[in-house]
Order: structure tokens, then C-alpha cells, then sequence
């Protein structure tokens, strides 16, 4: 899920980065300080590797919001901001899907308050990465 936050607001003039290594990951939020933000994605909140990563964007006093369906993990207890994706397992459709789409409701709607607060800079952004992405169609 990250990856498609990521994807999204590379189309915006915010500065974002996302790694799938996850020592890689690591370094490059120690980097990071109060004047950033992370996203932390998490369907439990409960992920060791989820929960180190927030250790070190809270010892660089990192914002943190997250995206979890459990507002009692240790995610959503160390966040900023948690916003929850509430997803319900059915006989017929896994847990997996319903959470990727409320996990995926949530981007899209972040996505569209940040740009619709950044108007003029998103339309410019989009416009740029339409263009070149043209430029490799046939």
C-alpha cells in the first residue's frame, strides 16, 4: 500500500520516498526529522519490523500517521494521527481484500485533500508527469 501512496504523491510537488528494503527503509528514516512526515502502513499495527521503523521516526520526533484497522495496536498508540481502516473477514471474500481497499479508499483520500490544497502545484506536477510518460508510448 505504501508503494501506491507513494506512487500518488510523486504526482504532486511533495518530496516522498519509499523503499522496499527494509534496511535500506531504515536508513533513510533515520534521516528524517520533525520537519517530515511518514506514512506507515499496517492492516495489524502489530508488524516488528513496522513497529522498529516507527522507533526510529520517533526517537528523530517524526510525525507519523497511520493506516491500520486496529486503533488499540502499538502502530496506532505511537502515531500522531492513525486512521483506521476497518475491514470485516466474510465467508466469501478474505480479510486481505477488504482491507486493501480501505487501506487503498484512505491514499486516494489523502491524495485528493493534499491536492486539492495544493492546486495550482498539483496540476502543474500532474501535467509534467503526463508528459513524460507520453513520451515513452508508442
Amino acid at each position: 500500500m505504501t508503494l501506491e501512496a507513494y506512487h500518488k504523491f510523486l504526482r504532486t510537488s511533495l518530496k516522498c520516498f519509499y523503499n522496499q528494503d527494509y534496511h535500506i527503509q531504515l536508513m533513510s528514516d533515520a534521516t528524517l526529522n520533525e520537519n517530515d512526515v511518514a506514512l506507515v502502513v499496517s492492516h495489524t499495527g502489530r508488524n516488528r519490523e513496522i513497529l522498529e521503523i516507527v522507533s526510529i521516526l520517533q526517537s528523530n520526533q517524526v510525525p507519523i500517521i497511520s493506516i491500520t484497522s486496529s486503533p488499540s495496536s502499538p502502530l496506532a498508540q505511537k502515531s500522531t494521527v492513525t486512521l483506521l481502516s476497518i475491514s470485516e473477514e466474510t465467508n466469501y471474500r478474505p480479510e486481505s481484500i477488504s482491507s486493501t481497499v480501505a487501506q487503498l479508499t484512505i491514499v486516494d483520500a489523502l491524495f485528493m485533500l493534499y491536492a486539492s490544497h495544493q492546486k495550482a502545484d498539483a496540476v502543474k506536477t500532474i501535467e509534467k508527469n503526463r508528459e513524460v510518460i507520453k513520451t515513452i508510448r508508442v
